[in-house]
């Protein structure tokens, strides 16, 4: 959950006006953080990274995890813009799936001024 909420906290801050250097500071900051509470080691080269979490992926329950172990490898392929990007399509995609179009009176949105459920 840790690790969602920091991905959430990285794409935000993504969108804001704060530089690059600092921005790719802060986030091997919180990515340190992250692996000191994991119990795992920081990790330097991006490669070493992308390598290390397909083995972690591949290290899952196949039972449980079918897709995750079998897509290890593309999961940790192209640059860190390209799999960020990616990563940012499935979360939308994701909740765009639960919208109806229009949205149902049942999900309680908002109504345009105007109209009423």
């Amino acid at each position: 959950m840790k690790l969602v909420l920091a991905a959430l906290a990285l794409a935000a801050a993504a969108g804001t006006a704060m530089p690059a250097e600092k921005a790719k500071a802060k986030s091997k900051a919180l990515y340190g953080a992250i692996a000191y509470e994991q119990e795992v080691t920081p990790i330097a080269e991006p490669a070493d990274f992308a390598a290390q979490a397909a083995l972690w992926m591949k290290s899952l329950p196949k039972d449980q995890f079918p897709n995750t172990v079998e897509l290890a490898d593309l999961l940790v392929a192209g640059s860190a813009e390209d799999r960020f990007e990616w990563g940012l399509d499935v979360i939308i995609r994701g909740l765009a799936s639960y919208l109806t179009s229009p949205p149902s009176a049942a999900a309680h949105w908002p109504q345009p001024t105007g109209e009423s459920s």
